[in-house]
């Protein structure tokens, strides 16, 4: 192996860190991507951490289960499906 390809794969072992609340949108925006390809069923919170290239334990520090991760895409979705409604009536 090229000592470029070992430098590569050492970088990739120590990404940047991302701030608590942009892990959390990150989070969010594959998990609806996944949940949205796979169903609640299909998916998986262990698919969903490679997916953002951190642990199962990151995810869970955020959303207490795969359902609380559920729920909060949900709310998320349903804010902005409603935001134009509420400006409207403002």
């Amino acid at each position: 192996m090229s000592t470029t390809g070992m430098h590569d794969q050492e970088k990739a072992k120590y990404k940047k860190r991302v701030c608590k609340e942009d892990r959390r949108e990150q989070i969010l925006l594959i998990a609806s991507q996944i949940f949205s390809q796979k169903g609640f069923n299909g998916a998986t919170t262990k698919e969903i951490a490679e997916q953002v290239g951190v642990s199962e334990a990151i995810i869970f520090r955020h959303f207490p289960s795969k359902q609380a991760l559920y729920s909060a895409i949900l709310d998320n979705k349903t804010t902005e499906l409603m935001q134009p409604l509420w400006l409207k009536c403002e």
